[in-house]
């Protein structure tokens, strides 16, 4: 991976927008980045810094150009996705446990759901 590449992918991995917006705007600085690395072949991360500033200055710049309710709203999707998977991750470890405790308390698996369902305040009578 050329020092091109990596810095492409640093500006990447920064550009925190929807899908189409970042592959529009790496089309857009791909070819510039591309002739900097033509023009001097040996460039290292370096040279990359001092022509464009860092991954996170230059992502910054790209994402300034782009219209700021769209970033909000997007960024707004972003954190609920992420707080509806660890809510679920979080329901699914416990339906776990549940059942785990369920399992081995006294080494009788009804005798455990009874208790469990004693202790939850719900009529056992279909345990019967």
């Amino acid at each position: 991976m050329t020092a091109a590449d990596k810095y492409l992918k640093a500006v990447r991995k920064k550009l925190i927008c929807p899908r189409k917006s970042r592959d529009e705007l790496l089309n857009e600085i791909t070819p510039v980045v591309r002739e900097f690395s033509d023009n001097y072949p040996d460039a290292a991360a370096p040279d990359y810094v001092a022509e464009f500033g860092t991954p996170e200055a230059f992502a910054k710049r790209l994402l300034d150009m782009l219209e700021q309710s769209e970033l909000a709203d997007y960024r707004r999707k972003r954190v609920r996705s992420r707080v509806a998977v660890i809510f679920a991750a979080v329901a699914v470890a416990a339906v776990c446990l549940f059942i785990y405790m369920a399992l081995y308390k006294n080494g009788d698996p009804r005798a455990a759901v009874k208790y469990y369902v004693a202790v939850l305040n719900i009529h056992d009578t279909a345990f019967k």
